[in-house]
């Protein structure tokens, strides 16, 4: 295997230090200014999903479209994830002003212990306001269990809690009816019934059968 041979000749031989510290991606970004210089944090909106695969990323590009055409200045995170480059170069396309992911935060993923994502979290929100945004549509990666979107919701370590506190709506797109519920009934456990009641709304996967989808969610008692 060629690949196999040629992977077989790189050998380390260290890691990069600085000041005696090791050199990681959270290491090299620039400090983020909080609150930032022109006094300003934007509404947020979050796009949440009960799996990967399940219209986020395009559910978010339009709301992104429609905000841009009423004139709003609209920042675009991709909060939660693995990567996140082909996320943001769609946010871009659809008209977003100015769009970051977990990377420009300081970490390669968000699938690490909760506290080290909590420290990192705010941080493209934070460029975003930098940016002079109106308001940010933001995305969590995966299904709404995963990637430290938990720890993001709860609201209660690190940095989460200033993201939380500008949070205007939840959108969450379920695949189908029964997924929705359970991760409803998820979501208060998380968020509390209160916050969950008054920020959560259902969206139906832009995949499937949208009048089946509400009957059942109907027949389920879903708001």
């Amino acid at each position: 295997n060629p690949l196999a041979q040629a992977s077989a000749a790189f050998i380390p031989v260290g890691r990069l230090s600085r000041q005696g510290a090791p050199v990681t991606v959270r290491s090299l970004m620039p400090p983020v200014t909080s609150p930032p210089a022109n006094g300003k944090r934007a509404p947020v909106i979050l796009v949440s999903g009960t799996s990967a695969e399940a219209g986020k990323s395009t559910f978010a590009s339009k709301l992104i479209k429609a905000l841009a055409k009423t004139g709003k200045r609209v920042g675009a995170v991709k909060a939660t994830g693995t990567g996140g480059c082909l996320d943001t170069r769609e946010y871009l396309a659809a008209g977003a002003t100015a769009a970051f992911d977990q990377v420009d935060g300081g970490l390669p993923t968000t699938y690490t212990a909760p506290a080290v994502y909590a420290e990192a979290a705010a941080a493209p929100f934070g460029l975003c306001d930098a940016a002079g945004v109106d308001i940010i549509v933001a995305e969590l990666g995966g299904d709404v269990i995963w990637a430290n979107n938990a720890t993001l919701l709860a609201g209660a370590e690190g940095t989460t809690g200033e993201v939380m506190g500008r949070v205007a709506a939840i959108f969450l797109i379920a695949n189908d009816s029964l997924a929705a519920l359970g991760a409803h009934r998820w979501l208060e456990g998380v968020m509390g019934e209160e916050r969950t009641a008054r920020l959560l709304v259902h969206v139906c996967c832009p995949f499937r059968n949208h009048t089946g989808a509400l009957r059942r969610s109907e027949t389920l008692g879903l708001p």
